[in-house]
């Protein structure tokens, strides 16, 4: 192929570039919804070994005890927003890479195109210009 990359080779390249990237966004959106509910196992776990006493106590360890569970819960409840939040982006994320897959495969298909008229545009002219040398050189 010629040095010149024609206008539909340098859009299947840039949406090449684009796709990698989309797909790197994606793993990385994939890694931390996984942490994320790693951590939200975490404080469920945390949650459930919260002793429950049923003997009488005082005020003040009502008070810790209920002070303790209300932060669990207030992280469990980020925690969960933000799964909310990473699995709507994680949806996103793959609908933008099938969307650059797609325009990828409809540029490398208009370069392969492109290229093969160039290539048949090319044979034509030699063709032509084949008869013409052989009558120049029996004259």
């Amino acid at each position: 192929m010629s040095g010149k990359k024609n206008t539909f080779e340098r859009l299947a390249l840039k949406e090449h570039i684009e796709m990698t990237k989309k797909a790197r966004d994606m793993r990385l959106l994939h890694e931390e919804l996984k942490h994320t509910e790693l951590m939200k196992q975490q404080i469920d776990d945390a949650l459930a070994q919260t002793p429950k006493k049923t003997a009488a106590t005082t005020g003040n360890e009502l008070k810790s005890g209920n002070w303790f569970v209300e932060k669990i819960l207030e992280q469990r409840t980020t925690i969960q927003n933000k799964c909310d939040f990473l699995e709507n982006e994680v949806t996103t994320a793959q609908e933008k890479l099938s969307a650059a897959r797609l325009r990828h495969a409809k540029a490398s298909d208009k370069a392969s195109e492109r290229h093969k008229e160039i290539m048949l545009e090319k044979e034509n002219k030699r063709e032509a210009d084949l008869p013409k040398r052989n009558i120049i050189r029996n004259v």
